[in-house]
């Protein structure tokens, strides 16, 4: 084994301070600005996320706000009968069935449900099956929220009749 002098101990320790310095050196000028960059995107990808979250919630309340506006349209605020004949009556304009009796039922008003319901029974009559079929179909697809609960066909010589019942909805 060879014994080292001077030249070699300084040759080495100029190569392990150069090797430290040039590692000073890349880490402040390369590494460092590059882990800042990452740092920088980094929260900018949190403030997008955010921003994305915020424009998802906003939108689902628009459409939660558009549902309910449907729903409000449907559902009227108090128990109106008379809105219901109108409705009805509006039905009948292009179906060639007349009403001949409409009678309200129970009205079921609980204060802790979001609805309450009133139900009605109707005599309705017009010369073919395929008029009360339409006006059935007109009913179900009417703005105002009607379900049918039942209904019982009569045929006669002239005429069909219907006995139909049916639940209207309101806000209470």
């Amino acid at each position: 084994m060879r014994k080292w002098n001077k030249g070699d101990v300084l040759a080495v320790s100029t190569v392990i301070f150069a090797s430290i310095l040039a590692y000073v050196g890349m880490n402040s000028l390369f590494i460092q600005p590059v882990a800042e960059e990452v740092e920088s995107t980094s929260r900018q990808a949190k403030q997008f996320q955010g921003q994305y979250e915020q424009l998802l919630e906003a939108r689902e309340q628009a459409e939660t706000d558009q549902e309910l506006a449907a729903v409000r349209e449907q559902v009227p605020a108090r128990e109106a009968p008379e809105s219901i004949l109108r409705n009805l009556e509006a039905l009948t304009g292009g179906t060639g069935v007349t009403i001949d009796h409409l009678a309200e039922g129970e009205n079921t008003a609980d204060e802790e449900a979001p609805l309450a319901e009133l139900t009605y029974t109707l005599q309705a009559s017009a010369a073919s099956l395929g008029e009360i079929n339409l006006f059935m179909e007109e009913m179900e697809q009417s703005d105002r929220l009607m379900l049918i609960d039942g209904f019982q066909l009569q045929k006669g010589e002239d005429a069909v009749t219907v006995s139909l019942s049916f639940t209207a909805y309101y806000s209470g």
